[in-house]
């Protein structure tokens, strides 16, 4: 299927977009190489102002081979749009790591954010006459993903949250993000919102440690107290009486238990429940000042958000058992 005589368009590829594909497995590619050689490149590399938007792989390799193939040109109306468009498209596939599952949602809500404010701003009106002057609310946006995608309200925006992490700590670490993403390093939701809160001094560290020391799991003791330290250049000091000791035991690391931070959970929610009912029950709240009441009224929306995607995950998990 190869045509020497013909020379193919230049196309770009955006590290945006990249960033939201999933790569293909070896075994993948090679399955994708093998039909673009014996059959040819049946379906169009669909571009946008040049840009590939889907087809990377197989321009790339009809390139290579001067296989001719078709570009379909998009209609986006902005990045924003492109982006929620990538992101559906990667939803469907079948072979997604959970963690780029997680990722991808959380990057559909925040596009579809950007898209709707650029739809619904003034700006735009008067060339959308039949948009409706009004600004889309999260809620109704969370909403209408966690419907298409059969999950709930709360799991879309814990994923959000996972997704500003990932990309905090790519920005930090590209290393330590890139191997949450391929699965290759396992850690739970609340201790990557630990980990991306760590410097990038730390974070180069930690990484330098899961590297030579193979690690695949790690919790928050494990990066702050454990790995960290081992890391970190020692300091010369006068020898005691215990480094002199060689019988001494080596510091190890501690057992992993799946059930700490759930644990620390169960001790603790008695007590909010147990300030709330307080509060709730000695407040005078006809005389409770308006700045008070919405202070109290935003933190238990936060603590309503986060029950949510607690509740989302550990229904998730029934699910798996």
């Amino acid at each position: 299927m190869n045509d020497n005589n013909w020379t193919p368009p230049l196309l770009e590829s955006d590290e945006d977009f990249l960033l939201l594909k999933q790569p293909l497995s070896d075994r993948d590619y090679i399955k994708l190489k093998h039909s673009l050689f014996t059959e040819g490149c049946k379906e169009h590399i669909l571009v946008w102002h040049g840009i590939i938007i889907d087809g990377n792989k197989r321009y790339e390799i009809c390139k290579e081979n001067n296989i001719r193939f078709k570009i379909r040109h998009s209609m986006f109306r902005s990045k924003a749009e492109a982006f929620v468009y990538i992101c559906k498209e990667e939803l469907q596939r079948n072979d997604l790591i959970n963690e780029m599952y997680k990722y991808l949602i959380g990057r559909l809500y925040q596009s579809e954010l950007e898209r709707k404010a650029q739809m619904y701003s003034s700006k735009n009106e008067s060339t959308h006459p039949y948009i409706p002057g009004r600004v889309y609310r999260k809620q109704e946006i969370s909403q209408q993903i966690a419907d298409e995608l059969k999950i709930s309200r709360g799991t879309v925006l814990k994923y959000e949250i996972f997704t500003k992490c990932i990309d905090s700590l790519r920005e930090k670490e590209p290393e330590i993000a890139a191997k949450i993403l391929s699965g290759k390093l396992k850690i739970s939701h609340e201790n990557i919102i630990e980990l991306e809160r760590l410097p990038s001094r730390e974070l180069h560290a930690l990484n330098n440690t899961l590297s030579k020391s193979n690690i695949d799991h790690i919790t928050y003791s494990d990066f702050r107290h454990e790995l960290l330290w081992k890391s970190l250049p020692s300091i010369p000091m006068p020898p005691t009486r215990q480094q002199e000791d060689d019988s001494l035991p080596i510091r190890q690391m501690p057992a992993y238990d799946p059930d700490s931070d759930l644990a620390n959970l169960i001790f603790t929610i008695p007590t909010w429940v147990s300030s709330i009912k307080r509060a709730h029950k000695n407040t005078d709240f006809s005389k409770a000042t308006s700045g008070a009441k919405d202070k109290v009224n935003e933190q238990l929306s936060l603590l309503q958000d986060a029950i949510l995607s607690m509740q989302a995950s550990l229904k998730e998990e029934y699910q798996h058992e």
